[in-house]
């Protein structure tokens, strides 16, 4: 059996790591996925 690859339709990369989006469409919300960089924080969390 196959599958698609996916690409990302968004990436960022700042000081605080790498973000990827992978899917914003069709019946999912969105799927993302990523790095952190040590003590990074996103949303003020």
């Amino acid at each position: 059996m196959t599958h698609e690859i996916l690409k990302p339709t968004f990436t960022r990369t700042d000081a605080r790591g790498t973000l990827h989006e992978i899917l914003n469409q069709g019946t999912w919300e969105s799927i993302v996925g990523g790095t952190m960089n040590p003590g990074a924080a996103m949303g003020q969390h």
